[in-house]
């Protein structure tokens, strides 16, 4: 369940939460009389790399007329050609509503888009090597295809990145993309114009020196990916530190060069790490940009409809922190009325005819550019990570993994409150904490009513790494 230990792709893509809803029965009735219409409000996508996803969970239920509608509708640049999958969504159970749609799991091929009506799911593609997975379903049991990989991960990346409870994007689309080569993946999503932005918990490829020639093919594919989108991706949890010392220090102390890795070793990605309810954990494999939760965290159970799961490490921290900056570029197209999705010339949000823009700000002008998303997400991060309730999960060193503790021998974890603003922790967290808090901020910012924070802290170190990292990679 950690980031770093497999490589698999997922896409998730984000709008209005939802509860329970039955497919069939909607699709016949159609849409209320006085609903509004397909296409009356802003959306945002967000695309997450794993292993695969729960439809059936309440937590990406979607109720509203537009979760019966055809994606392409109001989805610019969307395939036309995406199957919909008519689930099971008023079974009770999750093995009867399995058995009951088992020959639809069958049916699923690779590099076909698929979505589901009645959920926030609006995309689902699967590479060759998750599509010749066996489907053993008569009996309930859990599909490998589409739903569980064999992992028991995506279910759990998901909730945390949009689920309707157990994320800061509960209004946000879903999309998923079993793959398993991660860089040709991200370069896959790329492509897709009505795609916001990508997540990657599935980092272990990342996590180790590449053989020159693959490793520049994959540098070439990454670049191409996050020249086009925004992207996060896992720090990773500092592979094999409970079994090797040496492993120890490397990932977890001096972290294995993030410059040799293709999705984090690019300017165009924003690593996540984790801390743990405001507390140290030394869990960055590669140092981060932003953190968020990394133990224990609420998300959706991969194998139940309304069953709570737990997801941890950089894998349940990545997808919150990305949908955190869903959200923000939502909120930024509700201040400036603009109904498209995707990265328009470089431009994420454009006033709409009824815009009725801030007098100062980053939308002042009627558009949110990449460059200022990104600045403003960075900027309003918080700089000492607290406890963000309910979003964060339990409080507890992991058994198999370090925290910093106040003393050899002692439970008693180092709260980064309790740290010296002037004691510098880039490696850790990076520009800090990505939650409810640093929302808080940028939704301000966006109306216009406090100017973007100033960070003299944590920019000058950046633009030295950031040069380094251009440097080794040229």
């Amino acid at each position: 369940m950690w980031a770093g230990r497999k490589q698999v792709v997922i896409v998730l893509v984000i709008l209005l939460a939802g509860c329970l809803g039955t497919a069939r029965e909607r699709d016949a009735a159609g849409p209320p009389p006085t609903a509004r219409l397909p296409g009356d409000g802003p959306r945002v996508v967000l695309a997450i790399l794993d292993s695969g996803i729960n439809p059936y969970h309440v937590q990406f239920r979607d109720v509203s007329p537009e979760a019966y509608v055809h994606p392409s509708t109001y989805l610019p640049g969307y395939p036309t050609d995406s199957i919909a999958l008519h689930l099971a969504l008023n079974a009770t159970d999750f093995k009867a509503a399995v058995t009951q749609d088992c020959e639809t799991w069958k049916s699923i091929r690779a590099d076909q888009w698929y979505w589901v009506p009645g959920t926030r799911i609006v995309g689902v593609r699967l590479d060759a090597s998750f599509a010749q997975l066996g489907v053993e379903c008569a009996n309930g049991e859990v599909p490998r295809r589409f739903i569980d990989g064999e992992v028991h991960h995506g279910t759990g990346v998901a909730g945390r990145a949009a689920g309707a409870t157990t994320s800061l994007c509960g209004e946000c689309k879903i999309v998923m993309y079993q793959a398993s080569q991660t860089t040709v993946a991200m370069e896959r999503l790329s492509r897709e114009p009505w795609i916001d932005l990508q997540s990657n918990s599935w980092a272990g490829y990342f996590h180790h020196q590449l053989p020159a020639q693959q490793g520049r093919g994959a540098h070439a594919l990454a670049r191409q990916a996050t020249e086009r989108m925004v992207t996060f991706a896992a720090s990773g949890n500092g592979e094999r530190i409970d079994v090797d010392p040496l492993d120890f220090r490397q990932g977890v102390l001096l972290g294995i060069p993030p410059y040799l890795r293709p999705a984090q070793g690019h300017g165009g990605v924003i690593v996540v790490g984790g801390h743990d309810n405001g507390e140290l954990i030394l869990w960055p494999g590669t140092m981060p940009h932003v953190v968020a939760d990394g133990w224990e965290t609420p998300t959706a159970s991969y194998q139940s409809i309304e069953g709570n799961g737990t997801m941890g490490g950089t894998s349940g921290a990545t997808p919150f922190a990305a949908g955190v900056f869903a959200r923000m570029v939502l909120e930024a197209r509700r201040v400036i009325d603009d109904h498209g999705t995707g990265l328009r010339g470089g431009t994420l949000a454009v006033a709409g005819p009824n815009a009725r823009l801030p007098p100062s700000g980053p939308l002042s002008d009627g558009r949110l550019s990449r460059q200022e998303a990104e600045r403003l997400y960075l900027a309003s991060a918080v700089a000492r990570p607290r406890a963000d309730l309910p979003h964060d999960g339990k409080l507890g060193c992991p058994p198999t993994r370090p925290c910093f503790t106040v003393d050899r021998g002692s439970n008693t974890m180092v709260a980064w409150s309790t740290v010296p603003a002037q004691v510098p922790a880039y490696y850790f967290i990076g520009f800090g904490q990505a939650g409810s808090q640093s929302l808080e901020t940028m939704l301000k910012v966006l109306r216009g009513e406090a100017p973007v924070p100033s960070r003299p802290d944590a920019d000058p170190f950046f633009e030295i790494d950031a040069t380094v990292r251009r440097t080794l990679q040229e």
